[in-house]
């Protein structure tokens, strides 16, 4: 399964037709490593690198990052559908925020809640633990006193557990602070929880404000 996923975004992909050119750098017995170019227009607008890992039974484990305060996520209201501001993709995620919100001018550059597909996922692979760990705002948006342009330029993600056992129908839990900003540009940290605390996925994020 992937372990380790890279990449920078070096301009904006548009809607329509793309080329994704996959290249294997190196296959081995247990581990396996391969690169990803997009083009679009004869254009490369992004790259990334994938390390994919078999799970090696017997290997030491460990969780020293404590979860967060999990509040039942009955009881938070999801937000409604809004795509006047928010990217189109996010019609297709339920959002339940437990603060704070975007445009709050709050102090503090968080954000958290729960987040699952609207529609039931048919599969819950690498691929469903990368969206929801890309899918929420930027959590210096809160600070913000109104919409403000951004886009993420680089993008790390890592995936530690499997979601084995978690109960499908249950949404996972997005935390997320925004260390630092400086000339506009913004680094972000991401964490995805179960709701058994355990922590599925950590992800780092380069998002730049355009305006």
């Amino acid at each position: 399964r992937l372990r380790s996923l890279t990449a920078e975004i070096v301009g904006p992909v548009q809607v329509g037709p793309a080329l994704i050119e996959v290249e294997m750098l190196r296959q081995g017995n247990a581990v396996s490593t391969l690169r990803a170019v997009l083009r679009q227009g004869g254009e490369v607008l992004a790259h990334a690198v994938a390390v994919l890992g078999a799970a090696r039974p017997g290997a030491p484990g460990w969780q020293r990052l404590p979860p967060p305060p999990l509040s039942p996520w009955g009881e938070v209201e999801a937000l409604p559908v809004d795509t006047s501001f928010a990217p189109v993709f996010t019609r297709h995620f339920e959002f339940r925020s437990v603060g704070p919100f975007p445009f709050m001018e709050a102090s503090e550059p968080v954000a958290s809640g729960w987040i699952r597909p609207r529609a039931p996922a048919t599969r819950r692979d690498d691929a469903y633990l990368t969206a929801l760990a890309d899918a929420w705002w930027l959590a210096g948006a809160a600070t913000f006193a109104g919409p403000r342009p951004f886009a993420t330029i680089a993008f790390s993600l890592e995936l530690l557990a499997p979601l084995d056992g978690l109960d499908p129908e249950v949404p996972l839990f997005h935390r997320a602070v925004a260390p630092a900003a400086s000339e506009g540009y913004v680094s972000e940290y991401r964490e995805l929880w179960g709701h058994d605390g355990r922590l599925l996925a950590l992800n780092h994020q380069v998002m730049v404000v355009i305006k």
